[in-house]
């Protein structure tokens, strides 16, 4: 697949969910990756679909993201070592010891985070 220069992302049918936004991002007209932000600055879900993936979509997706909501935090496993690699190029640290969530993730947030922190209402898995 060429990547294009200027990829695009929307929001899952141009709207506000109650809980946050659902953001999808989309490269020569094809869906490529996917998020969910909660109004509390909770990213879950990111996930770039598997034909996508080491193509540079990830890093250029969550840079948008954090470029429009600002600071955010997650939780991920300590054994998914290409997510964990990526979000700390992005800038996110971790910063709760212990384990958070029914798999056994920790807590990461960029720099400038100062919300409070909420649990993910529901696991994400990349695989599932």
């Amino acid at each position: 697949m060429k990547i294009q220069t200027n990829p695009t992302w929307d929001w899952y049918g141009s709207e506000r969910r109650r809980s946050g936004w659902a953001a999808k991002y989309i490269c020569d007209g094809e869906l490529v990756a996917t998020a969910h932000v909660s109004t509390g600055g909770l990213i879950e879900g990111f996930n770039v679909l598997p034909d996508y993936r080491g193509q540079g979509h990830g890093p250029r997706f969550l840079r948008e993201l954090l470029d429009y909501f600002g600071d955010c935090y997650l939780a991920v496993s300590e054994s998914e070592t290409t997510a964990v690699s990526l979000y700390q190029k992005a800038g996110f640290k971790f910063f709760a010891d212990g384990c958070f969530g029914t798999y056994g993730g920790r807590l990461m947030k960029t720099q400038g985070f100062r919300g409070e922190v909420e649990a993910p209402k529901r696991n994400f898995h990349p695989s599932a």
